[in-house]
């Protein structure tokens, strides 16, 4: 026997602990909230039912499953159910940090689920629980990670190692059975849609339609379709874009012309201005020499003018000067001062005479003045000994400090020389090692820039850069070939253009003329026609139909408007032959136009002036075309060969630039090679220069250093003996200000000495009695005589200088003046002679300035002329121009430049054409268009001409026609495709009829159901569109037989409908996948499952729904009964007769309260019968004699106590 027989709860939910047996009818009884959902949710869980939406669980307001079962990490859900193996115990839990996780144990013995998940009343960890099942010996699988897994294992789908755990082996997909389960527990409503799809899913290797898939795929097609179809409906812009592209072309050879002519002119223009130049250059050296020998001319009469004029300058200030002496001399009285000058000899021997007597006199007190003289005598030895002694002591101090100086110096020059010796060895030896550093770096470096300037594999660089520049030529030589063909195509092309537009206008005025002439007797004939069938109501139409006898006199005589006017009233009176009293003779008319015979008559006349009339256009006509069409056949034959011709060179063309482009490849790839080979040799090389001049920086800052060790020593001994000579100079100072000191005393003492020995002498002189007073005499005469003579000595110099100005200025002033007169006379000449030699050269030099003047305008003429050069429009296109040889001509660059302007103007004009036709081809086809056709990204010109290229390379590759066919293709796999699918689609359809009849089957035995007298399904067609539009596909491909080549954009009539059919589907299908959003077509979108119930003789008729049928018991009922049906249905191969082979599920229902007891005995009997055991919940006890066990459940602080009110054997 299969079935699951009990539910251990541990820690579950709000749980702590409780075992529930289901191996029968089983009841929940408990209040709202006690817990019983709780438990009914935890076997679907067992069965599979693992989503929380299948669960009835609203994520949005309550906790998911897990969350709320397993919230404690040691939280368990024991199920026990047998199998054909024996006894099987699942344990699902939850680690930490994951999903639900399960165990499978084979129970070889029953297993006290206390004992096992319990320990001092204390749940066991995951852990513990399989560390004692395997102490207690049981067999456990490996841990089930996902719930996937578990269904496979439990439906006997997973690998044979896992076959003794399975509940049953089941052959379908058990996702079906799972969801029947489901349905019966959570849905409230009976929809026919959920039926429907638990069928849909029972039948076996049904793929739907990926309608993503298709959605993408008509997304292709339409758009590849529409762009094919778009760029057909821009021909006529295209056509605009290529004539234009043409014309452009002609355009650009004609401005290349004028290009090279004016490259040509240019040159020659250069050319001629180099001769002028040098023209130019020799005239001003001929100007330069005539005045350079005119400058020396000039400068050695101007140097022999200066030179007199220096001359009587110098003269001139000689005069003035001695003229300027003479004045101060006579201002001091020189004469006097001359006269006393010449009379000192004469005071210098009276002087001698009295000194003489005087000297008689004062000879008696020589004695006494020589004894006066010995003390001054001895005074003055006494002071100068003095003065030597302390002088000698002084010399002796600063001896011997001069000595400790030298001594300090000497010592100081032991020192350094010592020191500077020892460290000029190292510093050598460094300067050494940094100069050999320095030299090395030197070869690094230079072996570096040679490196640098190497060109590595030069011969094959070379010659692979002449096989590129021969390529190049070829393929430019076959461009220019087309370019040439293309220009005379295009100016086959205007005339041909030009003689359609030719017969187009002489067509036209032929339509005109004919127009013209056809106007007045078409009038007239539609006039007639009028009269014919004129308002019955009308006073002509009244006369015919009377037949009145005068009717030609009537319609004669009467107006147009009166005959034709309605509103006359007409009527038959007495016939008079007067008209309002007035009598004429009718004879004459008789005969009237408006008589339905002449107007006939005058019809036929009218109608044959018009056929003349269109038969003589034509004539015309023909002739006009005949002549035209044989003029066009010429053209078109022309154009046929230059075809030809043009195809020849653009089939070679690719081949040629493939040729350019592998050659400019081998050479950018030798290129690079060399580039490789130079970059990792220079770096090579890099890297030694580096490591070199680090070498060579590090010596030289090791030289640095000992320089600066060496120049710090040094300058330290230096400061030492600074200070000690220092000091010993403060010492010397110090005894020099002593001596100086000393000495200005001794010299005070002397000189007062020296006067108090005066004194004494002069008293001892008049105590002898000695003519004082004549001494006095002689000695004021010899004063006065001394104040003269330094007088005289006073003005001997101003005296003596007189003389000798007089001398050398004074006595020759009157020749000086003489010559000064000669020299001016002689300056005045040369003056008159330079201005003669400066009007001679003026003359000349104008002459000569006007002869390069002629030159430099004719060679500014050409200077301005090439200043059009620097036009910046002009620079740029000769930038982009490739010179061709022309030979020169006198035309103007100016004027060259205008047409060069004109033609790069009317190029604009084609550019700006293309532009604005591609901004209209863009507007159809952008940048994202299906056929590879690059879109214009810029709007200069060269996005625009590359544009136009890619359009004409476009066209004329045929490459529309390319993918026509693709797109056709495409067109007849899509069809194809789509009416397989559907096809495949609608014959599992009918396998969904058969289903349902096994259920109709069942349902047609209710037996033991008193309520219910008939329940019944049926299957109708689905309003879906998408399949609406796929069959409306698939019948027209069965019509028209789109296998094969097909063709879309051709005008066979036997294809053209299907193929616009097809393609408004397809539209009309593409709408229907957008507006529905959905992403695939199943089997259940195929049909409509509709249910019928007959409720005690009420019938409901049928219902998608069968909500609020009747009362809600008998709702439940209907829904129970279809459900059960649903469920037995999955499992009725799987019934066996025998009973140790049976196996048994439950129908699991929430809140059975609403039904009567009878009601709810003769469901359960009816799902019994069907080895359907039921598990539901009710607020409270009823029907107890069919449930075989019934648990009250109560909630209390939380916490769901579980426990058992009835266990028994039915």
């Amino acid at each position: 026997m299969y079935q699951l027989e009990s539910i251990t709860y541990v820690n579950a939910a709000s749980i702590p602990f409780a075992k529930v047996k289901v191996d029968g009818n089983t009841l929940m009884v408990g209040a709202n909230g006690a817990g019983k959902t709780t438990v009914l949710r935890s076997v679907l869980y067992f069965y599979g039912v693992h989503e929380d939406s299948a669960l009835g669980i609203n994520i949005r307001k309550k906790r998911g499953f897990r969350e709320y079962y397993f919230q404690e990490s040691n939280a368990f859900i024991a199920y026990r159910y047998t199998n054909g193996y024996g006894h099987i115990l699942v344990i699902a839990y939850r680690s930490a940090n994951s999903g639900v996780k399960f165990k499978f144990v084979v129970e070889q013995e029953p297993i006290d689920d206390k004992v096992l998940f319990f320990e001092d009343q204390i749940a066991r960890s995951p852990d513990e629980v399989w560390r004692h099942l395997r102490q207690m010996g049981y067999e456990m699988s490996e841990t089930v990670s996902t719930l996937s897994e578990y269904r496979d294992i439990l439906y006997g789908k997973a690998g044979p190692g896992w076959r003794k755990y399975a509940f049953f082996d089941m052959k379908e997909e058990h996702s079906n059975f799972v969801q029947v389960l489901s349905n019966i527990f959570i849905n409230s409503k009976l929809d026919a849609s959920s039926i429907q799809k638990t069928i849909s899913n029972a039948i076996p290797i049904v793929d739907s339609i990926d309608l993503d898939q298709i959605n993408r795929t008509i997304e292709s097609f339409n758009g590849r379709y529409e762009d094919v179809v778009k760029f057909d409906e821009n021909k006529e812009v295209i056509d605009a874009i290529l004539r234009a592209l043409v014309a452009y072309r002609t355009i650009e050879q004609e401005k290349q012309a004028y290009i090279d002519q004016f490259l040509s002119n240019q040159k020659a223009f250069e050319q001629k201005k180099e001769q002028l130049e040098k023209e130019i250059a020799n005239k001003r050296a001929s100007l330069d020499d005539f005045q350079k020998r005119f400058a020396q001319k000039k400068g050695a009469l101007e140097s022999q003018r200066n030179q007199l004029r220096d001359q009587t300058n110098l003269l001139k200030s000689d005069v003035k000067k001695a003229e300027k002496l003479l004045k101060e001399y006579q201002a001091q009285d020189i004469e006097k001062k001359l006269e006393l000058y010449h009379a000192k000899r004469d005071l210098e021997r009276e002087k001698v005479h009295l000194q003489k007597l005087y000297d008689e006199l004062t000879d008696a007190q020589r004695s006494l003045k020589e004894k006066f003289q010995a003390l001054r005598e001895e005074e003055r030895a006494n002071f100068t000994a003095q003065l030597q002694a302390d002088s000698d002591a002084l010399r002796k101090i600063k001896d011997e400090l001069q000595t400790a100086i030298e001594e300090i110096d000497a010592t100081y020059e032991r020192e350094r020389e010592a020191y500077e010796k020892k460290k000029q060895e190292e510093l050598l030896k460094l300067e050494a090692e940094a100069k050999q550093a320095d030299e090395t770096e030197k070869q690094a470096y230079k072996a570096y820039i040679e490196m640098k300037n190497r060109t590595f594999f030069k011969e094959e660089l070379e010659s692979a850069s002449k096989e590129v520049a021969q390529a190049k030529a070829a393929y430019e030589q076959a461009q220019k070939a087309i370019e040439k063909y293309r220009a005379e195509l295009q100016q086959v092309i205007k005339s041909i253009e030009a003689i359609e537009r030719e017969e187009a206008l002489a067509l036209e005025n032929l339509s005109i003329r004919y127009e013209h002439a056809l106007k007045a007797p078409q009038e007239e004939l539609n006039r007639l026609h009028s009269l014919l069938s004129v308002d019955d109501e009308t006073l002509l139409s009244f006369i015919r139909k009377v037949d009145h006898p005068h009717e030609a006199t009537l319609t004669t005589i009467l107006k147009e408007e009166v005959l034709l006017n309605t509103q006359l009233n007409p009527r038959l009176s007495e016939i008079t032959d007067s008209i309002y009293g007035i009598r004429i003779d009718s004879e004459e008319l008789e005969k009237s136009n408006y008589s339905r015979a002449s107007i006939e008559s005058a019809i036929e006349e009218v109608t044959s002036q018009i056929s003349s009339i269109k038969k003589r256009f034509e004539e015309e006509k023909s002739e006009i075309e005949k002549s035209f069409r044989n003029r066009l056949k010429e053209e078109r034959s022309r154009q046929r060969q230059i075809d030809e011709a043009l195809r020849v060179e653009e089939i070679a063309l690719p081949k040629l630039k493939n040729e350019s482009l592998k050659a400019d490849d081998n050479y950018l790839e030798l290129q690079k090679r060399a580039e490789q080979t130079k970059e990792e040799a220079v770096k090579k090389q890099k890297e030694a220069l580096e490591q070199a001049s680090m070498a060579c920086q590090t010596l030289k800052d090791r030289v640095t250093a000992c320089k600066g060790e060496i120049e710090s020593t040094l300058k330290q001994l230096l400061e030492k003996k600074r200070e000690k000579i220092a000091e010993l100079k403060r010492k010397r100072k110090s005894e020099e200000q002593k001596f100086q000191a000393k000495e200005e005393s001794l010299r005070q003492a002397y000189k007062k000495r020296l006067e108090e020995i005066e004194k004494q002498e002069y008293e001892a002189l008049q105590k002898d009695g000695v003519d004082v007073a004549l001494v006095e005499n002689y000695k004021r005469q010899i004063d006065g005589i001394d104040k003269k003579l330094q007088e005289i000595e006073k003005i001997s110099e101003l005296v003596q200088r007189y003389i000798v100005h007089k001398k050398d200025h004074f006595d020759q002033l009157e020749e000086k003046r003489l010559r000064l007169h000669r020299y001016q006379m002689e300056l005045d000449e040369k003056s008159r002679a330079l201005q003669t030699m400066q009007v001679e050269y003026e003359a000349q030099h104008k002459e000569l300035y006007r002869s390069i003047q002629a030159s430099e305008t004719a060679y500014q003429a050409i200077c301005n002329d090439l200043k059009e050069v620097d036009d910046p429009i002009l620079t740029e296109l000769l930038q982009k121009h490739q010179k061709r040889s022309v030979k020169p001509t006198d035309e103007r660059l100016h004027d060259l430049i205008k047409h060069i302007h004109a033609h790069e103007n009317q190029a604009q004009k084609m550019i700006d054409t293309i532009r604005t036709q591609q901004d209209l081809l863009y507007r159809d086809i952008g940048a994202s268009n299906t056929l590879d056709l690059s879109v214009r990204y810029g709007s200069d010109r060269e996005s625009v001409l590359h544009a136009a290229d890619e359009l004409k390379n476009f066209v004329d590759d045929g490459k529309i026609d390319q993918f026509k066919e693709e797109i056709s293709n495409l067109f007849a796999l899509t069809i194809n495709q789509l009416s397989k699918q559907t096809e495949d689609l609608l014959e599992a359809r009918d396998e969904v009829n058969r289903v349902v009849d096994k259920i109709k089957l069942m349902l047609r035995d209710l037996e033991g159901i008193s309520v219910i007298d008939m329940i019944d399904l049926r299957v109708q067609h689905s309003p879906n569109k998408i399949l609406q539009k796929l069959e409306q596909l698939q019948t027209v491909s069965e019509e028209y037989d789109f296998t094969g080549r097909n063709n879309l954009f051709n005008h066979d009539r036997s294809k053209l409908d299907g193929h616009y059919r097809a393609i408004q589907l397809i539209k009309e299908l593409r709408h229907e996948l957008d507006r529905s959003g959905k992403s695939e077509l199943r089997l259940d979108d195929t049909y409509t499952l509709e249910i019928r119930a007959i409720e005690n003789g009420n019938d409901t008729g049928w219902q998608v729904s069968l909500d609020e049928v009747g009362s809600n018991g008998t709702d439940v009922m209907i829904k129970t009964i279809v459900n059960v049906s649903l469920l037995a249905t999955a499992l009725g191969l799987r019934h066996s007769h025998n009973e140790e082979d049976a196996t048994y599920f439950h129908c699991i229902l929430d809140e059975i309260g609403v039904l009567h007891p009878t009601y709810l005995k003769e469901l359960i009997a009816f799902a019994n019968a069907k080895r359907i055991r039921f598990l539901n919940g009710a607020p409270n006890q009823q029907l107890v004699s069919r449930f075989k066990r019934i648990y009250l459940l109560t909630n209390k602080r939380n916490k769901t106590m579980i426990r058992p009110l009835l266990s028994q054997r039915i």
